[in-house]
Protein backbone atom coordinates (compact mmCIF):
# COMPACT_ATOMS: atom_id res chain seq x y z
CA UNK A 1 0.00 0.00 0.00
CA UNK A 2 2.99 2.09 0.69
CA UNK A 3 4.94 1.32 -2.28
CA UNK A 4 1.37 2.23 -4.28
CA UNK A 5 1.59 5.55 -3.05
CA UNK A 6 4.91 6.70 -3.47
CA UNK A 7 4.82 5.60 -7.18
CA UNK A 8 1.66 8.03 -7.47
CA UNK A 9 3.05 10.85 -5.90
CA UNK A 10 6.10 10.54 -8.35
CA UNK A 11 3.49 10.36 -10.92
CA UNK A 12 2.19 13.45 -9.67
CA UNK A 13 5.21 15.54 -9.35
CA UNK A 14 6.88 14.12 -12.32
CA UNK A 15 3.39 15.55 -14.89
CA UNK A 16 3.45 18.56 -12.76
CA UNK A 17 7.45 19.31 -13.60
CA UNK A 18 6.97 18.66 -17.28
CA UNK A 19 3.59 20.72 -17.77
CA UNK A 20 5.25 23.82 -16.10
CA UNK A 21 8.51 23.09 -17.90
CA UNK A 22 7.00 22.80 -21.76
CA UNK A 23 3.79 24.93 -21.30
CA UNK A 24 5.44 28.36 -22.15
CA UNK A 25 3.17 29.61 -25.15
CA UNK A 26 -0.40 30.56 -24.56
CA UNK A 27 -1.79 29.62 -28.11
CA UNK A 28 -5.04 27.70 -28.56
CA UNK A 29 -4.85 25.18 -31.24
CA UNK A 30 -6.53 22.20 -31.69
CA UNK A 31 -9.55 23.34 -29.67
CA UNK A 32 -11.84 20.74 -30.65
CA UNK A 33 -10.37 17.91 -29.30
CA UNK A 34 -11.82 19.34 -25.58
CA UNK A 35 -15.52 18.07 -27.28
CA UNK A 36 -14.77 14.35 -26.21
CA UNK A 37 -15.42 11.21 -27.39
CA UNK A 38 -18.07 8.89 -26.01
CA UNK A 39 -21.94 9.11 -25.03
CA UNK A 40 -21.10 7.42 -21.41
CA UNK A 41 -18.25 9.85 -20.62
CA UNK A 42 -19.54 13.03 -21.73
CA UNK A 43 -22.89 11.57 -19.62
CA UNK A 44 -20.90 11.99 -16.32
CA UNK A 45 -19.73 15.77 -17.21
CA UNK A 46 -16.37 14.44 -18.87
CA UNK A 47 -14.67 12.91 -15.52
CA UNK A 48 -13.58 9.93 -16.35
CA UNK A 49 -9.81 10.08 -16.67
CA UNK A 50 -9.61 7.39 -13.91
CA UNK A 51 -12.17 5.43 -14.48
CA UNK A 52 -12.51 4.53 -18.25
CA UNK A 53 -11.47 0.71 -19.41
CA UNK A 54 -12.79 0.60 -22.71
CA UNK A 55 -12.10 2.23 -26.43
CA UNK A 56 -12.31 5.88 -25.18
CA UNK A 57 -9.93 5.37 -23.12
CA UNK A 58 -7.81 6.56 -26.20
CA UNK A 59 -9.01 9.98 -25.45
CA UNK A 60 -9.66 10.45 -21.40
CA UNK A 61 -6.66 8.17 -20.58
CA UNK A 62 -4.72 5.71 -22.68
CA UNK A 63 -3.79 3.51 -19.31
CA UNK A 64 -7.17 2.19 -19.59
CA UNK A 65 -6.84 0.09 -22.68
CA UNK A 66 -4.77 -2.17 -20.58
CA UNK A 67 -8.06 -3.37 -19.46
CA UNK A 68 -10.08 -3.70 -22.54
CA UNK A 69 -11.52 -6.44 -23.59
CA UNK A 70 -10.35 -8.88 -26.46
CA UNK A 71 -11.92 -6.34 -28.82
CA UNK A 72 -14.49 -3.63 -28.74
CA UNK A 73 -15.56 -0.73 -30.86
CA UNK A 74 -17.10 2.35 -30.29
CA UNK A 75 -19.24 4.78 -32.80
CA UNK A 76 -20.43 8.56 -31.39
CA UNK A 77 -22.72 11.00 -33.77
CA UNK A 78 -23.58 14.31 -32.68
CA UNK A 79 -25.36 17.69 -33.79
CA UNK A 80 -23.57 20.60 -31.46
CA UNK A 81 -25.17 23.60 -31.23
CA UNK A 82 -28.41 23.50 -32.06
CA UNK A 83 -27.09 21.88 -35.37
CA UNK A 84 -24.64 24.29 -36.21
CA UNK A 85 -21.51 21.96 -36.44
CA UNK A 86 -21.46 17.84 -36.65
CA UNK A 87 -19.27 15.79 -34.70
CA UNK A 88 -18.41 11.93 -35.07
CA UNK A 89 -16.27 9.75 -33.77
CA UNK A 90 -14.87 5.96 -33.65
CA UNK A 91 -12.83 4.21 -31.87
CA UNK A 92 -11.60 0.85 -31.11
CA UNK A 93 -8.96 -1.25 -29.70
CA UNK A 94 -8.02 -5.19 -29.22
CA UNK A 95 -5.86 -6.65 -26.70
CA UNK A 96 -2.46 -8.39 -27.57
CA UNK A 97 -2.34 -10.83 -24.66
CA UNK A 98 1.08 -9.81 -22.24
CA UNK A 99 2.19 -7.31 -23.98
CA UNK A 100 -0.56 -5.23 -23.69
CA UNK A 101 -3.21 -3.76 -25.73
CA UNK A 102 -3.79 -1.23 -28.81
CA UNK A 103 -6.28 1.60 -29.48
CA UNK A 104 -7.41 3.65 -32.62
CA UNK A 105 -9.55 6.55 -33.12
CA UNK A 106 -11.23 8.79 -35.73
CA UNK A 107 -12.54 12.36 -34.08
CA UNK A 108 -14.35 14.58 -37.08
CA UNK A 109 -15.72 18.28 -36.04
CA UNK A 110 -17.56 19.33 -39.75
CA UNK A 111 -18.92 22.46 -40.75
CA UNK A 112 -21.23 22.79 -43.52
CA UNK A 113 -21.57 25.70 -46.16
CA UNK A 114 -19.64 28.31 -44.68
CA UNK A 115 -20.00 31.38 -47.05
CA UNK A 116 -16.78 33.42 -47.37
CA UNK A 117 -17.72 36.88 -48.20
CA UNK A 118 -15.98 40.01 -50.20
CA UNK A 119 -16.99 43.33 -51.54
CA UNK A 120 -17.70 44.59 -55.29
CA UNK A 121 -16.28 47.79 -56.70
CA UNK A 122 -18.81 49.74 -54.92
CA UNK A 123 -18.43 48.56 -51.79
CA UNK A 124 -21.09 46.18 -51.64
CA UNK A 125 -20.97 42.72 -49.67
CA UNK A 126 -20.98 39.37 -51.79
CA UNK A 127 -20.59 35.73 -51.42
CA UNK A 128 -17.02 34.97 -53.34
CA UNK A 129 -17.38 31.08 -52.57
CA UNK A 130 -18.75 28.49 -50.05
CA UNK A 131 -16.34 25.67 -48.13
CA UNK A 132 -16.39 23.38 -45.86
CA UNK A 133 -14.38 23.40 -43.26
CA UNK A 134 -13.62 19.96 -40.95
CA UNK A 135 -11.07 19.50 -37.97
CA UNK A 136 -9.98 16.01 -37.83
CA UNK A 137 -7.97 13.84 -35.08
CA UNK A 138 -6.24 10.27 -35.68
CA UNK A 139 -5.26 8.26 -32.31
CA UNK A 140 -3.15 6.03 -31.72
CA UNK A 141 -2.50 4.10 -28.55
CA UNK A 142 -1.30 1.44 -26.24
CA UNK A 143 -1.84 0.47 -22.68
CA UNK A 144 -0.69 -2.44 -20.43
CA UNK A 145 -1.13 -3.40 -17.07
CA UNK A 146 2.27 -3.59 -14.45
CA UNK A 147 1.09 -5.65 -10.94
CA UNK A 148 -2.70 -5.26 -11.66
CA UNK A 149 -1.89 -2.22 -9.93
CA UNK A 150 -0.67 0.09 -11.99
CA UNK A 151 -2.03 0.51 -15.66
CA UNK A 152 0.50 3.12 -17.91
CA UNK A 153 -0.35 4.30 -21.63
CA UNK A 154 0.36 6.71 -24.30
CA UNK A 155 -1.62 8.05 -27.51
CA UNK A 156 -0.48 10.01 -30.77
CA UNK A 157 -2.22 11.93 -32.81
CA UNK A 158 -2.53 13.20 -35.84
CA UNK A 159 -3.97 16.44 -36.68
CA UNK A 160 -5.92 17.89 -39.95
CA UNK A 161 -7.91 20.80 -39.90
CA UNK A 162 -9.14 23.24 -43.11
CA UNK A 163 -11.01 24.03 -45.51
CA UNK A 164 -10.95 26.04 -48.94
CA UNK A 165 -7.81 27.56 -49.29
CA UNK A 166 -6.58 27.14 -45.47
CA UNK A 167 -5.30 23.69 -43.87
CA UNK A 168 -2.56 22.58 -41.17
CA UNK A 169 -1.03 19.24 -40.23
CA UNK A 170 0.33 18.72 -36.70
CA UNK A 171 0.86 16.19 -34.14
CA UNK A 172 0.47 15.77 -30.34
CA UNK A 173 1.42 13.29 -27.70
CA UNK A 174 -0.56 11.81 -24.63
CA UNK A 175 1.23 10.36 -21.23
CA UNK A 176 -1.23 8.25 -18.97
CA UNK A 177 -1.36 6.53 -15.81
CA UNK A 178 -3.78 4.69 -13.64
CA UNK A 179 -3.81 3.07 -10.04
CA UNK A 180 -6.18 0.94 -8.88
CA UNK A 181 -6.17 1.53 -5.01
CA UNK A 182 -7.81 -0.91 -2.38
CA UNK A 183 -11.40 0.28 -1.22
CA UNK A 184 -12.99 0.64 -5.10
CA UNK A 185 -10.97 3.38 -5.58
CA UNK A 186 -9.60 4.44 -8.66
CA UNK A 187 -6.57 7.19 -9.41
CA UNK A 188 -5.62 8.76 -13.06
CA UNK A 189 -3.65 11.25 -14.45
CA UNK A 190 -3.62 12.20 -18.07
CA UNK A 191 -0.90 14.22 -19.67
CA UNK A 192 -2.46 15.73 -22.92
CA UNK A 193 -0.63 17.44 -25.86
CA UNK A 194 2.39 16.91 -23.73
CA UNK A 195 4.14 18.00 -27.06
CA UNK A 196 2.80 18.72 -30.33
CA UNK A 197 1.85 21.47 -32.53
CA UNK A 198 0.01 22.38 -35.95
CA UNK A 199 1.49 24.22 -38.78
CA UNK A 200 -1.00 26.19 -40.97
CA UNK A 201 -0.58 26.62 -44.75
CA UNK A 202 0.02 30.19 -44.12
CA UNK A 203 3.07 29.72 -42.55
CA UNK A 204 2.29 30.13 -38.60
CA UNK A 205 2.68 27.19 -36.53
CA UNK A 206 0.44 26.82 -33.18
CA UNK A 207 1.35 24.83 -30.03
CA UNK A 208 -1.25 22.85 -28.37
CA UNK A 209 -1.83 23.66 -24.91
CA UNK A 210 -0.86 21.14 -22.20
CA UNK A 211 -3.56 19.81 -20.56
CA UNK A 212 -3.03 17.95 -17.14
CA UNK A 213 -5.87 15.81 -16.38
CA UNK A 214 -5.84 14.55 -12.67
CA UNK A 215 -9.14 12.09 -11.76
CA UNK A 216 -10.52 10.01 -8.63
CA UNK A 217 -13.26 7.62 -8.77
CA UNK A 218 -15.12 5.62 -6.60
CA UNK A 219 -17.59 2.72 -6.55
CA UNK A 220 -20.33 2.22 -4.57
CA UNK A 221 -21.94 -1.37 -4.79
CA UNK A 222 -25.57 -1.35 -4.07
CA UNK A 223 -26.89 -5.22 -3.66
CA UNK A 224 -30.42 -4.65 -3.63
CA UNK A 225 -29.81 -4.12 -7.80
CA UNK A 226 -26.88 -6.08 -8.40
CA UNK A 227 -25.68 -2.98 -9.35
CA UNK A 228 -23.65 0.09 -7.65
CA UNK A 229 -22.84 3.78 -7.77
CA UNK A 230 -19.77 5.07 -9.65
CA UNK A 231 -18.77 8.42 -8.51
CA UNK A 232 -16.00 10.69 -10.42
CA UNK A 233 -13.94 13.93 -10.47
CA UNK A 234 -11.34 15.63 -12.80
CA UNK A 235 -9.31 18.68 -12.85
CA UNK A 236 -8.04 19.79 -15.79
CA UNK A 237 -4.88 21.89 -15.11
CA UNK A 238 -3.09 24.30 -18.03
CA UNK A 239 0.04 27.07 -17.47
CA UNK A 240 -1.51 28.95 -20.37
CA UNK A 241 -2.92 31.83 -18.45
CA UNK A 242 -6.56 31.19 -19.33
CA UNK A 243 -7.78 34.05 -16.60
CA UNK A 244 -11.09 34.23 -15.44
CA UNK A 245 -12.46 31.87 -18.61
CA UNK A 246 -11.43 29.23 -16.24
CA UNK A 247 -12.92 28.33 -12.81
CA UNK A 248 -9.96 28.50 -10.68
CA UNK A 249 -6.95 30.83 -11.89
CA UNK A 250 -3.68 32.40 -10.28
CA UNK A 251 -1.03 33.89 -13.20
CA UNK A 252 -0.58 31.00 -15.36
CA UNK A 253 -2.12 28.45 -13.63
CA UNK A 254 -5.67 27.17 -14.16
CA UNK A 255 -8.15 24.08 -13.67
CA UNK A 256 -11.66 23.47 -14.41
CA UNK A 257 -13.36 20.50 -12.69
CA UNK A 258 -15.55 17.96 -13.68
CA UNK A 259 -18.19 16.03 -11.53
CA UNK A 260 -19.90 12.61 -12.83
CA UNK A 261 -21.75 9.41 -11.37
CA UNK A 262 -23.43 6.45 -12.61
CA UNK A 263 -26.08 4.21 -11.10
CA UNK A 264 -26.20 0.95 -12.74
CA UNK A 265 -28.74 -1.65 -12.40
CA UNK A 266 -27.51 -5.16 -13.16
CA UNK A 267 -24.54 -3.89 -15.24
CA UNK A 268 -28.16 -3.57 -17.48
CA UNK A 269 -29.77 -0.21 -17.00
CA UNK A 270 -27.25 2.79 -16.76
CA UNK A 271 -28.67 6.14 -15.39
CA UNK A 272 -26.21 9.28 -15.59
CA UNK A 273 -25.33 12.73 -14.65
CA UNK A 274 -22.20 15.67 -14.41
CA UNK A 275 -21.50 18.82 -14.74
CA UNK A 276 -18.25 20.74 -16.22
CA UNK A 277 -17.93 24.57 -15.51
CA UNK A 278 -21.35 26.06 -15.85
CA UNK A 279 -22.59 23.20 -17.98
CA UNK A 280 -24.90 20.13 -17.19
CA UNK A 281 -25.05 16.56 -18.54
CA UNK A 282 -27.14 13.92 -18.02
CA UNK A 283 -27.84 10.32 -19.81
CA UNK A 284 -28.43 7.01 -19.86
CA UNK A 285 -27.57 3.53 -21.25
CA UNK A 286 -28.27 0.36 -21.97
CA UNK A 287 -26.10 -3.02 -22.52
CA UNK A 288 -26.76 -6.57 -23.25
CA UNK A 289 -24.48 -8.84 -23.69
CA UNK A 290 -21.59 -7.40 -25.88
CA UNK A 291 -23.59 -4.92 -27.34
CA UNK A 292 -24.39 -0.74 -25.75
CA UNK A 293 -26.24 2.01 -26.57
CA UNK A 294 -25.37 5.14 -25.06
CA UNK A 295 -27.22 8.76 -24.90
CA UNK A 296 -26.38 11.71 -23.54
CA UNK A 297 -27.50 15.83 -23.45
CA UNK A 298 -25.06 18.41 -22.46
CA UNK A 299 -26.00 22.31 -22.16
CA UNK A 300 -24.34 25.12 -23.32
CA UNK A 301 -24.73 28.65 -21.42
CA UNK A 302 -24.52 30.56 -24.81
CA UNK A 303 -24.75 27.84 -27.64
CA UNK A 304 -27.49 25.01 -26.55
CA UNK A 305 -27.33 21.63 -25.82
CA UNK A 306 -26.56 18.74 -27.76
CA UNK A 307 -27.23 15.47 -27.92
CA UNK A 308 -24.56 12.62 -28.24
CA UNK A 309 -25.47 9.07 -28.96
CA UNK A 310 -22.73 6.10 -29.31
CA UNK A 311 -22.97 2.60 -30.12
CA UNK A 312 -20.83 0.21 -29.01
CA UNK A 313 -19.62 -3.70 -28.60
CA UNK A 314 -16.86 -5.79 -26.44
CA UNK A 315 -15.98 -9.11 -26.41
Amino acid sequence: MVKCFQIMSVGILFFIFVGVAISEDYLYAGDFMELGVGARSLGMGGAYSAICVGPDSIYYNPAGLSKIARYAGELMHAYNFKGLTKLDTITGGFKMGNIGSLGFGLQRLGIDDIKITGYDENGRPYIKETINWADNCVYFSYGRSLFNVINLGATFKYIRQGGGDWHSNGYGLDLGIQMVLPANLRFGINAQNIIGSVKWSTGVRDDLTMNLKVGGGYFIPVDAVSGGMLLAVDGDIRFAGYGESAQIHSGDFSMDMHYGGEFNIADILFIRGGAYRADFACGAGIRLKMFAVDYAFITHTELGGSHRISVGFSM
